[in-house]
């Protein structure tokens, strides 16, 4: 059910939630998390790195460093770093993060605010409103 593997990524450990476990609740890890079973409700990490197993479903607020989704995600997706969804994954939800990979075959149904171009976004449009308010002046 629930496993511990070397990540490797950093040669810590990671955690793993197997095919036909449950979770309901929430749940939150430090360096990378992979589920291949069944999480309902919330997933939280700072700057972790959350899999989606082919055959896992997911309903729940996820806010992590970076996801690859190969199974399915019902509910919104923050990721501080990307959002990977492939061939094989679905994601129903909105999804906000700076980078986002989309294979072909998989299916995005929702909303998609990319952080980074957001917050550039916002110091060009201050320069324009001040640029205005200056004109009228």
């Amino acid at each position: 059910m629930f496993g511990r593997k070397p990540s490797s990524d950093n040669g810590g450990f990671g955690g793993f939630l197997a095919e036909g476990a449950e979770i309901d609740g929430e749940v939150r890890f430090g360096d990378e998390l992979r589920i291949d079973g069944r999480v309902t409700g919330r997933i939280v990490s700072q700057r972790g790195r959350l899999v989606i197993g082919d055959g896992a479903n997911v309903e729940a607020e996820i806010e992590v460093g970076s996801a690859s989704v190969g199974g399915t995600i019902v509910g919104t997706l923050v990721a501080s770093q990307k959002v990977e969804i492939h061939a094989t994954g679905k994601v129903y939800g909105n999804i906000n993060a700076p980078t986002l990979i989309i294979e072909e075959g998989a299916i995005f149904e929702g909303h998609c605010e990319m952080a980074k171009a957001a917050e550039a976004r916002e110091p060009a449009r201050a320069k324009r409103d001040d640029a205005v308010v200056s004109a009228a002046s």
